[in-house]
């Protein structure tokens, strides 16, 4: 199991914090936990407290807050967003994902500025459809 990454431990806290309109008092307890799932993700099946790990935490808190459709239609979504990935290549290591690597050649190597956009691409993957379910049901 991988050391905490406190970078990671943030992204996973303010993940179900978007979600607190709907969580209602649920974030109070989840945030924290999300974090710790996301920042324990790593290689092997350590990713898997992000993606099945997360997404059962902010489905169980749609479900304990709004009830059953939110969240069986949430699911999937999450699942979905939360496996596309958002590491960047690092070369001669890593190749990254599929987002790292776009924008990787799209921004001429820039590592700082290639993160954001491949992790703010990930997140609009994930949070758009997301809301656009939580507002049709």
């Amino acid at each position: 199991m991988n050391k905490l990454n406190a970078e990671e431990l943030i992204i996973g806290t303010c993940f179900i914090l978007a979600f607190s309109p709907w969580l209602g008092w649920w974030t109070v307890f989840l945030a924290p936990l999300s974090g710790m799932f996301w920042a324990l993700t790593g290689d092997g099946y350590s990713k898997l407290f992000r993606r099945l790990g997360v997404p059962l935490l902010l489905i169980g808190g749609l479900y304990g807050n709004l009830g059953l459709w939110q969240a069986i239609y949430g699911l999937p979504t999450a699942f979905l967003g939360l496996s596309c990935g958002y590491g960047i290549p690092t070369p001669g290591v890593d190749e990254g994902s599929a987002i790292g690597r776009f924008w990787y050649k799209i921004v001429n190597k820039d590592d700082w500025i290639v993160n954001v956009l491949t992790r703010g691409t990930t997140y609009l993957i994930l949070v758009t459809p997301f809301y656009m379910i939580l507002y049709i049901f």
